[in-house]
């Protein structure tokens, strides 16, 4: 229990949510191709979309990625408690 608020770690009793910010994408695709999983490109506009909001802990890592490989900063994490 003592590692749960060590850098780095994730605490159990947290939900990571992601979102794209639709006035940033710009169709670039690259979080698409680091994480299917949690991304994939809207119908019409080919704007990138989060299929899922809240990120399984074994798939934050890849969003994380995502977010960093966004050349448009678009990918948005947050964290929050749950207690």
């Amino acid at each position: 229990m003592a590692d749960r608020n060590k850098p780095g770690s994730i605490e159990v009793n947290r939900q990571i949510r992601v979102s794209v910010d639709q006035s940033r994408c710009k169709t670039v695709g690259s979080c698409v191709k680091i994480a299917p999983e949690i991304f994939r490109f809207r119908s019409g506009d080919k704007k990138a979309e989060a299929i899922v909001e809240t990120i399984p802990p074994a798939l934050l890592q890849k969003c994380k990625e995502a977010a960093d490989n966004c050349p448009y900063d678009a990918i948005n994490i947050s964290g929050e408690s749950v207690e």
